[in-house]
């Protein structure tokens, strides 16, 4: 009687056969836990290489006009980012085709595993890369940031004068309740829960920083 092979002493065409037919036997589920679990290392590095390819393309396109402001929102649904720039330019009386904003409502985390974790990336690289001037995200997340010293302090962005003139309700010192804002509910920028904003310590237009702050509260 012939033993039966065990997968350690097959030839690699072998084992893509029988990994073949295991995989034909599995449903949807288990194939995208299959390839996840297997093919982890390859996902992790495709990721990568799609993060690298997209900063690319934004250093490639800044070389061409001239970003006022770098908003990145955590955990916003997907919002009118041509109407907050157009209005934002015009508060600001900036009427040049050379200069815009810069909108990213991406990164919404949905609990699926895969596309969380290049949102994660993407973050990363966004703040590694100093990339962000101001960032709006709900509770969760700027509680795990408001610690972390990356937080420019409100009271360098704005004095406490204008704090007060415009009723503006931070918390620790470096975020600002956005909890409600009519300006980001008109343009379909909302979060659920709490929500705060926070400018960057590192922001790369700090100038423009309390301009935009001024234009959603006042």
């Amino acid at each position: 009687m012939e033993r039966k092979k065990h997968e350690s002493d097959m030839s690699p065409a072998e084992k893509r056969a029988l990994e073949k037919s295991y995989f034909r036997g599995m449903n949807l589920r288990e194939k995208a836990e299959h390839i996840a679990a297997y093919y982890k290392t390859h996902i992790f590095l495709l990721l990568l290489i799609l993060s690298a390819v997209i900063f690319g393309i934004y250093y490639v396109y800044r070389t061409q006009v001239d970003i006022l402001l770098n908003v990145v929102f955590v955990n916003a649904q997907d919002g009118d980012q041509k109407a907050l720039e157009n209005n934002f330019k015009e508060f600001i009386n900036d009427d040049s085709s050379m200069h815009e904003i810069f909108v990213d409502d991406t990164i919404l985390f949905t609990g699926a595993s895969l596309s969380d974790r290049y949102k994660e990336i993407k973050l990363s690289s966004y703040i590694q890369n100093k990339l962000p001037d101001v960032m709006i995200m709900d509770e969760e997340y700027y509680r795990q940031y408001k610690d972390s010293g990356l937080l420019q302090p409100f009271i360098k962005v704005m004095s406490a004068r204008e704090q007060e003139r415009l009723g503006l309700d931070v918390e620790d010192g470096c975020g600002l309740k956005m909890t409600g804002n009519e300006k980001l509910e008109e343009y379909g920028f909302r979060i659920e829960g709490e929500s705060y904003l926070v400018v960057m310590a590192d922001a790369p237009n700090p100038d423009q920083t309390e301009k935009f702050v001024k234009f959603l509260c006042e």
